[in-house]
């Protein structure tokens, strides 16, 4: 569904939940602006009465009074303000990230695949993180400053509207300046240059990192990583291009802005020398002058982080566009048949990869997809869960379309272990739990020790505490593995599909495992995905796919009979069993 696109800063408050809090942050920050205006007028007036001779101990007293009373009415209520403001800015970071995490689970997962992992970080992390900054400072500081200003150019003007304007002829240079930075059709394309460099090299610096093992097999170093240089000097290009269109600019921007008293000194003087103004209005308006700059160079400095919020909301919105995987809402009850008819799918249009598949599996049965490498057996396996939806005909379950099933329902009926099963940077026990968030930690034990890998776990110091490691890098293969059964006994499913799961199974355990996978699929339907053959040979049916077709299907006893292809899978799987 596409996103109504509005002015981004509008866009990127909507996202906050209290909005009770924008209203008090502005409300502290109006506070402090008249507190911080107070000891302005507090030294001129002291300065008018040394001036006239007419200062008494109690004038001192009293203004030194006000001045201190009228900061710290600024810095409490501005320290307050900064507070609720930061507290609302980190909530929609929070749900911005959350929305976008699951805005991913309900997308298909070629689409989610069209980005890197580095892209994904970049987004998720570094670029929403860039908004804490405008949102955290933009409702205290610039409201503030904002309401600062104005209200001491109200005061200039009623001293004497030659100097309020004298006051402001900087502020205009100064404006000038900085939109001659800003000004001209490339410079957009410029800034978006140089953010979407920074991107691809987070994505190539997390591929570089993610693949040290193989660099340092090889002996390469970074400097010899042609995608990785790339990145690195296309950023660093586009870095200095920005940056050197940037700093002319903003470097007579800061140098003529703050200098007010270049025009309000001289113009003050004729004005008073001619009668125009009184030597009170004069002193008032210069000192008035020193504090009109700052909130002009806050406010121009927003500018930037306006474009950057900007920025980041068109690249969030461009993963919020993309059309979720349609759901309907027909609900399963027990589980009776799975069937593909007529299916046909490719990553890529005119490619397909599986060709007019058709298949019925009934409940409780074992059956198995085998074939050569690249024949479409592991992309099965991502149709029946959904990952990919076919580009014409349809698996079902029970006869219902699983596209008219929803997601969670779809999953929660369907247990899937890959090849290479993802295992997050936490404890054992924690990874076995994300099959049943809600396990004991008998069940968890139970569900290792049938997945035979309770014995190893015990080896650990920590055991069950033991942290795996980022994607379980602190354990071998085999054992990834076989935690990864484990969640899938836990999560107890009626449907259970492995896609390649016994790949790394050491001989040692591979019986205990093939005992434990027929206590888990006892009453239930197993789906095997299969190179090694002596792992299906007990299954009651073996597709076998070739060329993205299903060519044959049986028993292990009728394939070695009538299938050449089979009989081929089997010899050499025998070869390399021996």
């Amino acid at each position: 569904m596409k996103q109504t696109k509005s002015n981004p800063i509008t866009e990127v408050f909507a996202y906050a939940k209290d909005k009770k809090k924008i209203v008090f942050s502005i409300l502290l920050a109006i506070a402090s602006v008249f507190g911080g205006l107070v000891p302005y007028f507090s030294v001129a007036n002291l300065v008018i009465l040394i001036i006239g001779q007419n200062l008494k101990l109690s004038d001192i007293f009293f203004w030194s009074f006000c001045a201190i009373a009228g900061y710290l009415v600024k810095s409490v209520c501005y320290t307050l303000a900064s507070g609720c403001s930061h507290k609302m800015a980190y909530g929609i970071l929070a749900e911005i990230r959350t929305i976008l995490t699951n805005k991913l689970l309900r997308n298909s997962l070629g689409n989610v695949e069209k980005k890197t992992a580095g892209e994904y970080k970049q987004i998720l992390m570094d670029e929403i993180e860039h908004l804490e900054y405008p949102l955290a400072h933009m409702l205290p500081e610039l409201t503030s400053h904002m309401l600062g200003f104005l209200v001491m150019i109200v005061s200039m003007f009623l001293c004497g509207w030659q100097l309020a304007l004298a006051s402001m002829g900087t502020l205009i240079l100064g404006f000038l300046i900085y939109g001659m930075m800003m000004s001209g059709k490339d410079v957009m394309k410029m800034f978006e240059k140089y953010t979407n460099d920074s991107e691809v090299m987070s994505g190539a610096m997390v591929e570089y990192v993610g693949g040290m093992e193989v660099i340092k097999a090889f002996g390469q170093t970074a400097s010899s990583m042609i995608k990785f240089r790339t990145s690195v000097l296309a950023f660093r290009d586009s870095m200095k291009k920005w940056f050197a269109h940037c700093y002319p600019y903003l470097a007579g921007f800061y140098v003529v802005t703050p200098n007010s008293l270049l025009l309000v000194m001289p113009i003050g003087v004729l004005l008073m020398s001619a009668g125009i103004i009184s030597l009170n209005h004069f002193i008032l308006c210069m000192f008035l002058s020193f504090g009109i700059s700052e909130p002009i160079i806050k406010i121009m400095e927003f500018a930037d982080h306006i474009m950057a919020i900007t920025t980041t909301m068109g690249k969030v919105n461009e993963i919020l566009d993309i059309e979720d995987l349609p759901e309907g809402t027909m609900h399963l009850t027990e589980i009776q048949t799975i069937e593909g008819k007529d299916i046909q799918f490719g990553y890529k249009q005119d490619n397909p990869v599986i060709n007019h598949v058709s298949f019925s599996i009934k409940a409780g049965q074992r059956v198995a997809f085998v074939g050569n490498s690249g024949s479409g057996k592991s992309t099965l396996a991502k149709l029946l869960v959904r990952f990919y939806d076919p580009d014409s005909g349809s698996i079902q379950i029970n006869g219902i379309d699983i596209r008219n099933i929803p997601l969670k329902e779809l999953m929660r009926n369907i247990s899937f272990v890959t090849q290479d099963n993802f295992l997050f940077d936490t404890s054992i026990m924690e990874n076995i739990r994300v099959g049943n968030p809600l396990a004991s930690e008998d069940e968890i034990i139970t569900a290792s020790q049938k997945a035979a890998c309770h014995e190893f776990i015990q080896f650990f110091q920590d055991g069950y505490k033991t942290n795996v490691g980022e994607a379980g890098g602190k354990l071998s293969g085999g054992q990834r593995q076989r935690i990864a059964i484990a969640r899938t006994i836990l999560k107890n499913a009626p449907i259970v599909i492995l896609d390649e799961a016994s790949a790394f199974i050491d001989p040692e355990n591979e019986d205990k495992i093939q005992k434990s996978m027929e206590s888990l699929t006892e009453g239930k339907t197993l789906i095997m995905i299969a190179h090694r053959l002596n792992t299906v040979v007990d299954c009651d049916t073996i597709f076998v796919v070739n060329d993205g077709q299903i060519i044959a299907n049986g028993t292990h006893t009728q394939l070695l009979q009538n299938c050449s292809v089979y009989q081929n899978l089997w010899k050499h799987s025998q070869e390399g069993v021996n």
